[in-house]
């Protein structure tokens, strides 16, 4: 309604596209152009993660043979379409519908030289679509049938590190770990970083003491190879070639004690593992023989960042994080938020091993360097709540749906979550991972169901009638023939008196305020009393103000912001806490 610009409206979820592009042209003198575009470019692979690991889940078990129209919203992998082939081989088996079923056979179909293209793959689930449609209802439910193996939901905390490693196995990532409320993705990524430091140290006691010794005798190999090279007495006439040969011979040497003493050193660890027999001691002694092994394989005579995180326990695709990476974070981050970060602070710790949190109430600083290391693929998995389903071109790979705490994914929720899985030239599919979700719900959501729009419900108070101000263009003799909500207060045309072009902005953001007309116009005198105000107290005066006239806050949300601590009713005070956050946003 604020648009008085050509514009463009993209998206790929609404059900009732006619509904909106009506609702478009009421409202701008041109009607939009409707252009639909139904090619799918990158294919998508769901899986369900159980207690053996993750499995594919075939779409015909969304199947519902009382709807004619239930394989409509459901998508195929090219994968997905073969395994429905042949089921259907199998159905149509003894049937007059055998023949058919055996000219849909992919080699009799595709029937021409050359690759198959994501088109033909499409081409041909909309041709395997129109045949199932044609079953009778009863091979309908035995091909469903087929389909229908259950599995049983795991403990959705207790398996995240058994969960991340198999996708890292199976090169799923990067990954975003979405979760529907901020709070329990905060408490989802909060617990990934106690259990991963805690396995890191149960499993690889002596990884960072091993560190430790490989760097401590590579930098007295440099000091010594220094040394050396200012003793070197020349003999020849060739005084170039003659020391080169001395440093590297120095060199060969060095390299040979470097890889004897860590040897020594695995072999010590190994011994002391055995006197402190803790109940890991098996696991203990077999990483640290193996990771001799692979040392004396291809020894790394090199300085080492004693504070990198074991590979294990590190989700990129490259080397971990170094300390350097990290240590420039804090600055960047301490500049922009005046906030100092502790080295050991969860948040850092975790981006040292290639897992990021992205929500709402971080700050931008952080978020923003979540979305580089993520474009630089320095980040492997991102757990976040609803703030990075839109709007992103980040390299995603695949997307998980947490079922933890019984979160509530609406089917738009579902669709613009999985929309980030995959990227279009880059990845063969994406891949969308239930974990920890009941079957009712991720099956539920596999349907697909294209929201309706409906508009708001939300009431529009005085603040509404900013918008002629806003885009002369706008008609409230009009608009207030179209009122969404009972509650409205009733639009009619008239010239608000605001004090200032600048407040126009700040009335319209308050629109769903009842005393949003009245305060915007006391603005001028707030700024006057605040200036009156000793500056360790125009911030508290600035909050009471905010709830006395605007929004009612109750005394305790006050405390808490003061105390930095909630005492009770949680997310109400939370709750509170963001709407007035928001507002001083708007103030700003």
């Amino acid at each position: 309604k604020l648009l008085t610009c050509p514009y463009l409206a993209l998206s790929a979820t609404i059900a009732n596209i006619e509904f909106l592009r009506d609702l478009f042209a009421r409202y701008h003198p041109k009607p939009p152009r409707y252009i639909e575009y139904t090619k799918r470019f990158l294919n998508q692979q769901r899986w369900v993660y159980t207690e053996t690991g993750l499995k594919k889940i075939h779409p015909l078990r969304c199947l519902d043979v009382a709807q004619t129209d239930s394989l409509r919203d459901l998508t195929f992998s090219p994968n997905d379409c073969y395994t429905m082939y042949e089921s259907l081989s199998d159905v149509c088996q003894d049937t007059p519908l055998e023949d058919r079923c055996e000219d849909l056979c992919p080699d009799t179909y595709f029937a021409r030289p050359g690759p198959l293209t994501l088109y033909d793959a499409t081409e041909y689930e909309g041709v395997l679509k129109a045949f199932v449609e044609e079953l009778p209802n009863d091979q309908k439910v035995e091909l469903r049938n087929r389909h229908q193996k259950s599995y049983r939901t795991v403990d959705t905390l207790e398996t995240l590190r058994p969960f991340f490693q198999t996708c890292k196995r199976k090169e799923m990532l990067p990954m975003l770990y979405f979760h529907t409320e901020e709070l329990v993705a905060k408490e989802i990524f909060r617990h990934v970083y106690e259990i991963l430091q805690s396995a890191e140290t149960s499993e690889y006691p002596a990884h960072y003491r091993i560190l430790e010794k490989k760097d401590t005798i590579y930098r007295e190999y440099l000091v010594k190879r220094e040394v050396f090279a200012s003793h070197i007495k020349i003999k020849t006439k060739d005084a170039l070639s003659e020391k080169e040969a001395r440093l590297s011979e120095f060199d060969a040497s060095e390299r040979a004690r470097f890889i004897q003493m860590v040897s020594e050193f695995y072999d010590q660890s190994m011994t002391q593992c055995r006197k402190n027999d803790e109940p890991t001691l098996g696991t203990q002694l077999q990483n640290l023989e193996r990771e001799k092994q692979a040392f004396l394989t291809n020894p790394d005579f090199r300085a080492q960042d004693v504070f990198q995180k074991h590979r294990d326990f590190c989700f990129t695709e490259g080397d971990p994080m170094s300390g350097e990476e990290i240590r420039d974070i804090r600055k960047r981050l301490k500049a922009s938020t005046g906030q100092t970060l502790e080295y050991e602070d969860p948040l850092l710790q975790l981006l040292k091993r290639g897992i990021g949190l992205y929500v709402s109430s971080m700050p931008d600083e952080y978020n923003w360097t979540v979305q580089r290391l993520l474009s630089q693929k320095k980040l492997g998995i991102v757990v976040s709540d609803r703030t990075l389903c839109l709007g992103i071109d980040l390299p995603i790979r695949s997307v998980t749906f947490s079922g933890y705490r019984n979160p509530t994914y609406s089917p738009s929720d579902y669709l613009q979550m999985s929309g980030r899985a995959g990227r279009r030239g880059k990845d063969k599919q994406g891949n969308i991972l239930f974990h920890g979700l009941s079957e009712t719900t991720y099956l539920g959501l596999m349907q697909g169901h294209l929201p309706l729009i409906e508009g708001s419900s939300k009431p529009m108070y005085e603040g509404y009638l900013a918008l002629p101000l806003l885009n002369p263009g706008m008609s409230l003799t009009r608009l207030s023939q179209d009122r969404i909500h009972s509650e409205t207060p009733p639009l009619v045309a008239q010239t608000l008196s605001l004090p200032d072009v600048r407040f126009r902005k700040i009335l319209w953001t308050l629109r769903h305020r009842e005393r949003g007309l009245t305060f915007v116009n006391q603005l001028p005198a707030l700024e006057r009393r605040l200036f009156r105000e000793s500056e360790d107290q125009r911030e508290t005066a600035l909050l009471q103000y905010l709830s006395d006239h605007l929004l009612d806050l109750s005394p305790d949300v006050f405390q808490s912001y003061k105390t930095f601590t909630i005492e009770h009713d949680t997310m109400d005070i939370l709750r509170a806490l963001r709407i007035l956050g928001s507002v001083c946003r708007t103030l700003t």
